[in-house]
């Protein structure tokens, strides 16, 4: 009977540390993932000076080409003047489908970050953009 008692606790124990490490491991690479995407979005936002339309479609075009869409940036700040502070928004919808049943439910986070504008207020671009949307 002890022997029997012995095998099971060890058997559950082996599942749950193996589990907890698939979980574990799960949860880093998606982390590793979002800093990736965040990378690349706070290049394009700062040396856009903001996030305007160009910026956005930009942003837009990386989550759906490298990320499967998984990944949204919003932000109010627009054309900032050089080295201003721009705030900026990443939310995740991480979907989590298991092979076993039906169930599927989405991760669903926001991570909220600051960087600066890179743009020169006499650089071309920036007055492209100022032309721009003063055309619209």
């Amino acid at each position: 009977m002890n022997r029997y008692l012995i095998f099971i606790l060890t058997f559950t124990s082996t599942i749950l540390m193996a589990l907890f490490l698939f979980m574990f491991g799960l949860t880093s690479y998606n982390s590793i993932i979002l800093s990736n995407y965040q990378t690349q979005v706070e290049q394009i936002i700062s040396h856009s000076g903001g996030l305007n339309q160009g910026a956005k479609l930009m942003a837009d075009k990386l989550s759906q080409e490298h990320f499967h869409g998984m990944y949204s940036v919003n932000s109010n700040d627009i054309n900032v003047d050089f080295h201003k502070p721009i705030n900026y928004t990443v939310s995740a919808n991480i979907p989590v489908k298991l092979n076993i049943s039906k169930f599927s439910h989405p991760i669903v986070f926001t991570n909220h970050y600051t960087t600066r504008s890179q743009i020169r207020k006499d650089s071309q671009k920036f007055n492209y953009i100022k032309k721009q949307e003063r055309n619209e």
